[in-house]
């Protein structure tokens, strides 16, 4: 989180921060990392919310009934 919003303070217009990188739906919920993770998907939020950032995904790899699919969560300076 911490490095989110040292990004957030220092992007120009345009700069991409790869906020998380898994299944964030599934993960802020059964990581043992959830706390982190669900701090850090607040804070990419709050920014979005106060027309900072537009947040979007990519896909890196598809999921099956054996993995979960994933992605790059992505927070883009307006």
């Amino acid at each position: 989180m911490e490095q989110f919003n040292t990004w957030l303070q220092k992007a120009q217009s345009n700069d991409r921060f790869v906020y998380y990188e898994g299944y964030f739906a599934k993960d802020r919920h059964m990581s043992n990392n959830k706390k982190e993770i669900n701090a850090v998907g607040n804070s990419a939020y709050q920014a979005y919310e106060n027309k900072l950032v537009v947040l979007f995904q990519k896909r890196v790899s598809y999921g099956d009934t054996q993995k979960d699919p994933v992605f790059k969560y992505i927070a883009q300076k307006i």
